[in-house]
């Protein structure tokens, strides 16, 4: 019987050892396939926001929980939030104990309404020392609301009260279980720390009618009218952050940069890029801009088209009449600027208008027309007066209120608000006077009637 041939055994330990060494190699170099950023469909943008997209996202190392991060927020202020979601989940994976990409991952899952993942990932940020905790205990109080979670929400709400926000919350849960004077009390506090916010005072006049107080529910009121002021949430930081990625990238950010070079007299570079912007899509950002560097070129016929050609696309606004007005001014047509200034100041608020009425003034006073400069130099005046009464400057507002009478003592809205200034200094019977010299132009002025009425004869 044939036998095989034995190999040496030094052979077959040296053929083991070359095995293994090759399997210990594989091993090393291998590695598992890495996550892919996803990608949205950036083809709904610009060339410009699309191309930056791409390049980003391509850009993006696959363990750097860093770009992730970045790459997330970029997609969310963008409105991605899906693909934003993804790469904030991708972040924390690569860097879980990172607490402010975690509250960001969460912020995004509540955006989404994914409620229950986000109150998880909140409550995980906070464990981990988010510097801004009680924010985030905010924002996982009002997803709990939106669960219906009342007391879960007033919870959370208590442990972040430092927060006007978390106050104003748990006074609307009292109010809404019936305890008007717990509310009443929260409100308090508030209305004493931010006394030009609209919300503490409306919600203080409803919780003291629901206690039957209602001298007191008519003063909360009238203040609620008088404030201008906004309650300062936790979204307001998000909105910002938001706000400033969106405007520092893409076609958003390139034409801010121009806007810098624009100022600085390198028009020859702006018009340039400005010119291949709106060639790829117009946009009534970019076609202003060209239009400055028409202007400061002394190229104003045409910079009055180009605006023409704004208004033609966008309609008629404020600032747009305004802007074309001026390019019409620059080239001499200043019968042209009257008319398209005429109807700027009638389309929007008075104090966005203070330095058109101060044009017009001018400009009547260059024809001869006295009465009329001084109509207009009258409404600057109560303009200003109601941006000032509104910032919390009485004494201010009285002064400009007072001088725009001076000029035209026959418009019934500045006699009411000069009487709302009196008022705010103390000054009760000339604000009662004032309030009545409104009602002699205007008998059915109904805000300067209920203030009569709570002032007392």
């Amino acid at each position: 019987m044939n036998r095989l041939p034995r190999m040496p055994l030094a052979k077959v330990l040296l053929a083991v050892l070359v095995a293994e060494l090759l399997a210990g190699t594989a091993l090393v170099l291998w590695q598992p396939p890495q996550p892919v950023p996803p990608l949205p469909p950036v083809e709904i943008f610009d060339p410009l926001t699309a191309e930056q997209m791409r390049q980003m996202r391509d850009g993006v190392r696959p363990r750097a929980a860093e770009d992730w991060s970045e790459l997330a927020e970029m997609y969310l202020a963008h409105g991605f939030y899906p693909e934003a979601e993804a790469c904030y989940r991708r972040a924390c994976e690569l860097s879980p104990e990172h607490a402010e990409r975690r509250g960001d991952w969460a912020f995004c899952l509540s955006r989404m309404g994914r409620i229950e993942e986000a109150l998880a990932e909140f409550q995980q940020a906070i464990a981990l020392g988010h510097p801004d905790a009680a924010a985030l205990r905010y924002f996982a109080g009002r997803d709990w609301l939106r669960l219906e979670q009342t007391e879960a929400a007033k919870r959370t709400f208590l442990l972040a009260a430092d927060l006007p926000a978390a106050r104003y919350e748990l006074a609307r849960l009292d109010l809404a279980e019936g305890r008007g004077g717990r509310a009443a009390e929260r409100l308090e506090r508030l209305q004493r720390e931010i006394p030009d916010c609209l919300a503490p005072h409306w919600l203080r006049a409803r919780a003291e009618r629901r206690l039957g107080n209602a001298r007191e529910a008519e003063e909360y009121e009238r203040r609620a009218a008088a404030a201008r002021g906004r309650l300062p949430t936790p979204f307001d930081e998000r909105s910002e952050r938001v706000r400033q990625v969106y405007h520092q990238f893409g076609r958003q950010g390139r034409l801010e940069q121009l806007r810098q070079e624009i100022e600085r007299g390198r028009l020859a570079e702006a018009r340039r890029e400005l010119e291949w912007l709106l060639q790829q899509q117009w946009s009534a950002e970019a076609a202003d801009l060209l239009s400055d560097v028409d202007h400061a070129e002394g190229r104003f016929d045409q910079a009055r088209r180009r605006l023409g050609e704004v208004l033609d696309r966008e309609g008629p606004s404020l600032h747009w009449l305004w802007r074309y007005g001026e390019a019409c001014e620059a080239a001499g047509e200043l019968d042209e600027a009257g008319r398209v200034w005429l109807r700027a100041v009638a389309l929007g608020p008075e104090s966005e208008a203070q330095g058109l009425f101060v044009k017009l003034s001018q400009l009547y006073e260059s024809r001869g027309d006295v009465d009329e400069a001084r109509r207009f130099k009258a409404r600057f005046y109560h303009a200003a007066g109601v941006e000032r009464l509104d910032s919390g400057q009485p004494g201010a507002a009285r002064a400009s209120l007072e001088e725009s009478l001076a000029l035209d003592a026959e418009r019934a809205a500045t006699w009411y608000y000069l009487g709302q200034a009196l008022e705010a200094l103390d000054r009760t019977a000339d604000a009662r006077r004032a309030y009545g010299r409104c009602l002699e132009l205007q008998a059915f002025h109904g805000r300067a009637l209920d203030a009569l009425r709570r002032i007392g004869p």
